[in-house]
């Protein structure tokens, strides 16, 4: 059967309209789809970018700044006055517990997967998937492609893409389902945008006609005059257009907070508006501790200086502003009046700030699930206990363990793809009721750890042991590892008891050094 690139498929849903415009290429075409996702693309990026900026702490401040922060010396002395960063410690607190150990191909299988190993370690996956869950978590999503490997068939390329330049459609009612993808980026030598566009049965390369073209599709989003493209031929490719040999689109998605109805969202997406009030807090505090910290004085009887007249051209007298007497922490002045007084107003105390940071701070971490401890100040004469801090844990520890349910179907959906770019269908059919092994995302003391595992062993509860070496949690490396090293201390036990019965001492084992040296001269 020949393969027509530019035919609608039928055989799928069509796509949710959502708020897009109306498009006038036909409908299912490829300038329409690449129309379609670019405009979702653009629609996203205010947001993303938003995210990015309160993830780095590089916000914008100026739109909380008061009257009395622009007029102040503070200001000019902090032009660069960086945020609280409280975003960062949100999403890395979530972002250190959810790590990938491994992959089983099924719920009943004791060991992980070797060839699943071997292909995520090839891809430095052990990194590459920790910059994909930290996208995720804060931006909402993160998109994983899986490609050919031209170098090595058996070895899939997995690499996590920036959300702001791919995009996956889904129909209304089930995002399981994946119609079609956008990967974007800017060319600087050719001055434009190039495309591939993914589709179950086969991928597409294009570009902008003219150079510059997409800045202004985008700035006119609405616009009625469509954008132009034209078909294009990567380097390394025969056509503009090939086969998709998976039979699905190649990229999935790892969600953050899913819902049913509505986008997913960043970690510290619910808690932006109470970053902010946090932010404009501490820089009325910053103004306060510069201009009334330091105690205002006064003083009575005193001559100020004389008052001062000015005449413009047309000879109106205007009295001018008195010049006033100039004070600070490094000046004296003195006054030949006896009869003079001095005084001073209380400083202002910074007391309610400090209040009132630690009560957003306390909001902060209640909507967001972070542990107290990690945002408030801990006390310092009696430290809280580890039950305590246990306790304060649990809500990061639920909500990670429901990151790991739902970014675990978008890393089992791309080690299956992975599987079927190498021809592997019977790992990849497993896969589908396969599981991924996750670090355990409770934090516990040693102690506390070592001796519930201990219990777990022991009769009558008699846990085998490789349960119980999945529970330390240790990876699927180290597990094979202490397997070998058992069967090898069991397969040594009995010549090591075979040669230490009483009176038979085994041979060099009675010098310190633990070699043989009851013959030095090498005499037979």
């Amino acid at each position: 059967m020949t393969l027509d690139p530019t035919a609608v498929n039928r055989t799928l849903p069509g796509p949710a309209d959502g708020q897009l415009p109306s498009s006038s290429f036909k409908q299912g075409s490829s300038e329409w789809w690449i129309e379609r996702l670019s405009k979702a693309l653009a629609m996203r990026q205010r947001r993303f970018d938003l995210l990015e900026a309160y993830y780095r702490g590089t916000q914008r401040l100026s739109d909380l700044a008061s009257q009395a922060w622009r007029e102040s010396d503070v200001s000019r002395m902090f032009p660069n006055f960086l945020s609280a960063n409280h975003s960062k410690l949100i999403v890395n607190a979530a972002a250190g517990r959810l790590v990938v150990l491994g992959f089983r191909l099924g719920m009943d299988e004791p060991d992980a997967d070797d060839e699943a190993a071997r292909i995520w370690g090839e891809n430095e996956m052990e990194a590459e998937s920790e910059k994909a869950i930290i996208e995720s978590l804060v931006k909402g999503e993160c998109p994983v492609l899986i490609e050919p490997n031209p170098r090595d068939p058996a070895t899939p390329i997995i690499t996590a893409q920036q959300p702001n330049n791919v995009i996956v459609w889904t129909p209304a009612g089930d995002r399981r389902i994946r119609l079609a993808a956008l990967k974007t980026w800017w060319d600087d030598d050719a001055r434009r945008r190039l495309y591939i566009l993914y589709f179950p049965d086969h991928i597409e390369y294009w570009q902008d006609r003219q150079p510059n073209q997409m800045d202004w599709f985008m700035n006119q989003l609405f616009a009625t005059t469509p954008a132009q493209w034209e078909r294009r031929t990567p380097a390394g490719k025969s056509s503009w257009w090939e086969r998709n040999p998976l039979g699905e689109v190649p990229v999935v998605l790892l969600p953050n907070d899913p819902r049913l109805a509505g986008s997913p969202e960043g970690e510290h997406e619910a808690v932006l508006s109470r970053i902010d009030h946090y932010n404009k807090t501490l820089m009325d505090m910053a103004v306060t501790s510069h201009e009334l910290a330091y105690p205002q004085r006064y003083a009575s009887g005193v001559d100020g200086p004389a008052d001062e007249v000015a005449v413009d051209a047309t000879g109106t007298v205007a009295p001018a502003p008195r010049s006033g007497v100039q004070t600070g922490q490094n000046r004296w002045i003195t006054v030949p009046s006896p009869d003079a007084t001095f005084g001073q107003f209380a400083a202002a105390t910074l007391d309610q700030y400090v209040k009132a940071l630690d009560q957003i701070r306390a909001d902060i971490a209640t909507d967001s699930f972070t542990p107290y401890h990690f945002l408030l100040n801990m006390p310092t004469s009696v430290p809280p206990s580890g039950e305590s801090i246990t306790a304060a844990e649990t809500a990061l520890v639920d909500k990670c363990e429901g990151h790991q349910r739902d970014k675990g179907m978008g890393w089992r959906n791309a080690m299956r793809l992975a599987f079927l770019m190498t021809g592997d269908e019977e790992r990849a059919q497993a896969m589908r009721h396969g599981e991924v092994i996750w670090g355990d995302a409770e934090r516990r003391t040693e102690s506390q750890h070592v001796d519930a595992l201990s219990k777990l062993a022991a009769d009558p509860i008699g846990v085998p042991q490789q349960a119980i070496w999945e529970r330390i949690p240790a990876t699927p490396h180290e597990i094979r590892r202490w397997r070998r090293m058992k069967t090898a201390e069991t397969l040594a036990a009995p010549d090591a008891a075979a040669t230490d019965e009483p009176g038979d001492e085994p041979v060099g084992t009675n010098e310190p050094n633990g070699l043989d040296n009851s013959n030095p001269g090498g005499a037979t």
